[in-house]
This record gives C-alpha cells, structure tokens and sequence, in this order.
C-alpha cells in the first residue's frame, strides 16, 4: 500500500514540476543553438510530436526529462522554468 502511494505522490510531484517549465524558454533556448525540434526529441529520446507538446505546453514532462532538456540545450534548468516578464533569458 505505502508502494503505491509513495508512485502518485511521486506523479504529482513529477506534473507539478512540468507544469512549472516555460514552452517558449524551451523554444528560444533551442533556436540560439540552431536545434530543430526533431533534433532534440531525437536527442532526449522521444517522438518530435512529444517534445512539440511540451514546447507548446500541451504534454507535461518529468523532472528527469526537463533536466536533459536543459543538459543539451546549454542552460541552467532553472532557466527553462517560468519567470516574469523581465526575466534575463529573453534578453540573451
């Protein structure tokens, strides 16, 4: 029983964190290094049309994930988490 519980508390936590990314953050940090879309779903191993979701903010992803996402796209994951407006990494 606590096996179970111990999975969706870590479900949620996992959908909590995705929910927190930044699509366009994830697009604009992608663009800089001149990465298709393709290139990096091919990179973190996953379907182009997943990883299109997540920069559009349709799928969420794990925390796993987003810190690959971040690894090879050359950027704190911190930065690829939702901020404000006047956030820095608009402005690189």
């Amino acid at each position: 029983m606590k096996e179970k519980v111990s999975k969706v508390s870590k479900k949620a936590t996992n959908s909590r964190i995705s929910s927190l990314l930044n699509p366009k953050k994830i697009q604009i940090a992608r663009a800089k290094l001149g990465m298709s879309c393709a290139d990096l779903a091919t990179k973190i191993k996953v379907t182009r049309q997943f990883l299109s979701g997540v920069e559009t903010g349709r799928v969420h992803t794990n925390d796993e994930r987003a810190n690959q996402i971040a690894k090879i796209l050359k950027v704190k994951v911190n930065d690829i988490f939702k901020k404000d407006a006047n956030d820095h990494f608009y402005s690189k």
